[in-house]
């Protein structure tokens, strides 16, 4: 507009969309504590794609998947559906 007789070049500006990063599951530490273990399941659920059942809840804890992690596991879940903080779904997996 300022020189409409000039002659310009254009460049070509595309732009590569960066590809969409894996989501890596990194363990979670299992908490000492009760009240801590429960905010752990619920923040597990919450983040969570797809709903869970007890058995991979435990597994995404750091250590071994015991007997006595996974009815722990088991009992925090029960108790947040009680609470109102997850529901079962048709598949007896667990969910927000």
């Amino acid at each position: 507009y300022q020189a409409p007789d000039a002659e310009g070049t254009q460049i070509d500006l595309a732009v590569e969309k960066p590809k969409a990063a894996k989501k890596e599951r990194t363990a979670i530490p299992w908490p000492d504590a009760l009240p801590a273990q429960m905010h752990a399941v619920q923040r597990l659920l919450t983040e969570s794609d797809t709903p869970l059942d007890a058995e991979s809840a435990a597994r995404a804890f750091k250590g071994r998947t015991t007997k006595k992690r996974r009815e722990a596991v088991g009992e925090i879940l029960e108790t947040l559906m009680e609470l109102g903080l997850a529901r079962l779904t048709d598949d007896a997996r667990y969910t927000t």
